[in-house]
């Protein structure tokens, strides 16, 4: 007889039973611990983000962060998992081949937060200041030609 075992839609032990009689059978299984934490842009831990671990064979969970920005997943059988981390409409994603306990970091790039706003990431910031660097060279350059205007009008 073959005796397999399947937890959380993976495969993690098998074994082969001659007998039945009097037999005690112990079987392995392969079962890992994975520990995200989730990072702003400056490295600080971020509290309350969702962290959602999926497995090619079907299996899901999700955790929140706690106050160290870690979101723990135990017991998880080996393969390859799609991690995705999400705070408030911030979302990263990353892939792991978990064969042993692991631990990953994962970056949101958040700077800071505003109220009302929500979260500002680095690639927001840079898009802002890129338009308001657009919107003081046209006021400059507007400003000037009004200068040069003037002056070819009084000469």
């Amino acid at each position: 007889y073959r005796v397999t075992v399947s937890y959380k839609g993976a495969l993690v032990g098998d074994s082969l039973l001659t007998t039945l009689r009097g037999t005690e059978l112990t079987v392995t299984c392969s079962l890992y611990d994975l520990q995200v934490n989730v990072k702003t842009a400056l490295g600080a831990p971020l509290q309350g983000a969702v962290v959602t671990v999926k497995s090619q064979s079907g299996y899901r969970q999700d955790l929140e962060t706690d106050e160290a920005g870690r979101a723990v997943f135990t017991q998880l059988p080996a393969g390859a998992y799609t991690v995705d981390a999400e705070y408030k409409r911030v979302a990263a994603q990353q892939s792991v081949n978990l064969s042993g306990d692991t631990s990953i970091d994962v970056n949101l790039w958040i700077l800071f937060e505003l109220p009302l706003i929500g979260p500002v990431t680095a690639a927001t910031a840079v898009a802002a200041g890129a338009v308001a660097a657009i919107v003081a060279g046209a006021a400059f350059t507007s400003r000037r030609r009004r200068e040069v205007a003037e002056v070819d009008i009084e000469g």
